[in-house]
């Protein structure tokens, strides 16, 4: 359990941590949802506060490709976690293999562009814009996910590094 979350499965792990599928178990309505434990930040209180201040910033984003943010919190062990829209989808170079259709990736791409313009619209620019960080669901609408490494136009490039994908990464 994560919160008010039970955890029914893995979905993915990468350099920050991990990503379950969960379930809300508050008896008042079924829910699922993507839980995004962040491990080994016990020992960083500088990492973990910075992970606080991201929570912040991600449940502001409201936009219908970008994944929103529902809740978070620390573990009994201090680990800080995300809950965030569950995406039942494809990453970005698997969902293309189905969609050969010209028009249908430039709309996709329309998608990725309207989304990562209203992040910086918020001044958030996401880092680590690679394909398995861009969802797309069986009914062809783009997500964006695992903006747990954005920074805001405003910080410094002082501050902890944090994991992203070689060749994808913004400078």
């Amino acid at each position: 359990r994560v919160g008010r979350y039970r955890i029914t499965r893995l979905l993915g792990r990468g350099g920050m941590g991990a990503v379950w599928l969960g379930e809300r178990e508050a008896g008042d309505f079924d829910h699922r949802v993507a839980v995004k434990v962040v491990r080994g930040l016990a020992r960083s209180p500088k990492l973990a506060e910075r992970l606080r201040y991201e929570r912040q910033t991600l449940a502001a984003l409201q936009h219908p490709n970008i994944a929103q943010l529902f809740d978070g919190g620390e573990t009994e062990k201090g680990e800080p976690y995300f809950v965030m829209e569950y995406v039942d989808g494809a990453p970005l170079g698997d969902a293309l293999e189905k969609a050969p259709d010209k028009k249908e990736r430039l709309r996709i791409f329309r998608d990725i562009c309207e989304a990562v313009e209203y992040a910086h619209q918020q001044l958030i620019v996401h880092r680590d814009l690679s394909p398995a960080n861009i969802l797309i669901t069986e009914d062809g609408r783009v997500k964006l996910i695992d903006f747990g490494i954005s920074r805001s136009f405003g910080e410094t490039s002082a501050g902890p590094q944090m994991t992203m994908t070689k060749g994808f990464a913004a400078p």
